[in-house]
């Protein structure tokens, strides 16, 4: 049930969208969750991701991942990657 208030789902759906390609309803739908719960870490990686692959500013993709790095071990790759230019290995 997708509800105004229904973060988790915003969230999916965000996440859906961003495999889609439709960055803009991606944006959207993370961008209502973190309204609703700031600290929501995978709508921040959402966010952060979708401006990255869209060649957003790079202060702005750094800080929503660095919102949700304490959480989400793919947003510290992510961060550490941006910053550092190498993937680092998930092993």
């Amino acid at each position: 049930d997708l509800k105004p208030s229904n973060t988790p789902a915003l969230t999916n759906l965000a996440f859906a969208y961003m495999h889609l390609g439709n960055s803009e309803a991606a944006l959207s739908s993370a961008r209502a969750a973190v309204h609703i719960e700031s600290g929501n870490a995978q709508a921040h990686f959402v966010i952060g991701l979708v401006m990255f692959i869209n060649h957003g500013p790079v202060d702005e993709v750094r800080h929503e991942l660095e919102l949700a790095a304490p959480t989400l071990p793919a947003a510290r790759r992510t961060l550490d990657w941006i910053k550092t230019g190498k993937l680092v290995s998930t092993r």
